[in-house]
């Protein structure tokens, strides 16, 4: 059992001690810290520091609120012998100050919003990401680390929904340079159920906690509710109303190479945080599809696409009219136009080109997990994907779509014919 002294000199080596000396320097200047003093009434009677504000250590919890509303503020406690201002110091801890000042760093508690200015830190630890906006991590979080060193930003989240734009960005960025195998400072680890997967067997996939701390009867009674599957499933990829079955496109992969020739569709997220472009070929009678980029900046994104076609003079690039007008003078013979009118001709019949087999992939986690999320709905004219229905980012299942059906049109093989007229 751990005795008084031990359990004292574990809180000592958790909180910030100061000396008298040093204590004084702070009330004297500009931001002085509430200074509160911790001991008996009689005790503070016999004489006590002029600033202090008397509090007995047994009534500190109960009335802190009422003291310092503030709760980022800096606190100093005082007693007799330095024993019951750490015990106060480290129970001030544990009803929730926004601000603790420990013996080596200072740990602050932060509402997530864009006011959120001011600050330098070396680790953030951001919670519920999916729940915070992008405007917050760009504009408040991301400066507050620009001067330190060797910085850190940690996050912590249930998966999201369509709202969730910056938790979104980050996890397509690291799919992404997951599929590239390219170094990142960018780490992400998931517990979530396999593409394709569903049902009861597959639930410790998103619950490694299962049969420990979560048991299957708990998650039973939450599985009716509509928020199941982001919450206690971390389910990006599943939708009702999608273009595939669960595993129809998980069914297709191969690792045959991409041949030469073909088409390169590409296009932008509807926010325009990512680019992305999607390589289509016909091997045999089967069109293979692979994931060619996926980037930040339209510049880098031009940059791959010159680069792709520079290697291979037979491919011909699918673009959508809002990125067509910064098209390269010399692929301007090279492409052709695609957009919304081309999704409502081509959805429906590269459905069912994936579905009869005629349809095969390379391995790619961001592509699978677009085309799986992609909700069909029916118009009038026909079947067409949409990104207004759809649970997430789709970009990569629109260029999919273009570059499968227009690299299964037949080509024309005949020989030029020479007229002479005399």
């Amino acid at each position: 059992m751990t005795t008084y002294r031990e359990l004292l000199a574990q809180v000592k080596t958790e909180i910030e001690e100061i000396d008298a000396a040093a204590l004084a320097d702070e009330l004297a200047g500009a931001a002085p810290p509430l200074l509160i003093d911790v001991r008996e009434p009689d005790e503070y009677e016999q004489g006590a520091i002029a600033q202090a504000l008397h509090i007995p250590r047994g009534f500190l919890e109960s009335r802190i609120e009422a003291a310092a509303p503030d709760k980022g503020a800096r606190i100093v406690l005082s007693c007799a012998s330095g024993a019951r201002s750490a015990f106060g110091a480290k129970a001030l801890h544990q009803v929730g100050r926004k601000k603790i000042i420990l013996k080596d760093s200072t740990w602050e508690i932060r509402a997530a919003t864009p006011n959120l200015h001011g600050g330098s830190y070396d680790l953030i630890v951001v919670d519920e990401t999916w729940d915070i906006s992008s405007e917050v991590l760009d504009t408040a979080l991301r400066p507050s680390q620009i001067a330190r060193r060797s910085s850190m930003m940690l996050h912590f989240s249930t998966a999201g929904d369509t709202s969730s734009t910056a938790l979104m960005a980050l996890r397509e960025r690291a799919l992404a340079e997951i599929d590239a195998d390219t170094p990142t400072d960018l780490y992400l680890a998931e517990w979530s159920m396999p593409p394709g997967c569903d049902g009861e067997l597959y639930w410790g996939y998103a619950n490694p906690a299962l049969g420990r701390t979560i048991d299957i009867k708990a998650l039973r009674s939450a599985s009716t509710r509509e928020s199941f599957r982001r919450s206690h499933l971390n389910q990006w990829i599943t939708a009702r109303g999608a273009m595939l079955d669960s595993g129809v496109w998980e069914a297709t992969v191969t690792d045959l190479p991409v041949p030469t020739g073909g088409i390169l569709a590409v296009d932008s997220s509807l926010d325009e945080s990512r680019y992305v472009g999607i390589r289509a070929a016909m091997t045999g009678e089967q069109v293979i599809v692979d994931t060619a980029f996926s980037c930040q900046s339209e510049d880098e994104m031009w940059a791959e696409i010159e680069r792709i076609m520079g290697d291979d003079k037979t491919i011909t690039l699918a673009v959508t009219p809002s990125l067509e007008i910064h098209l390269p003078p010399d692929l301007r013979r090279r492409h052709v136009l695609v957009g919304y009118g081309e999704l409502l001709r081509y959805t429906a019949l590269v459905k069912a080109m994936i579905v009869e087999g005629r349809v095969v992939h390379r391995p790619s986690q961001l592509l699978t997990e677009h085309i799986n999320r992609a909700v069909a709905v029916k118009t009038a004219q026909g079947l067409v994907v949409s990104s207004q229905k759809s649970p997430g980012p789709i970009e990569m299942a629109r260029c999919a779509i273009w570059a499968i059906a227009l690299v299964s049109k037949p080509v024309s093989r005949q020989k030029p014919i020479l007229v002479v007229s005399r």
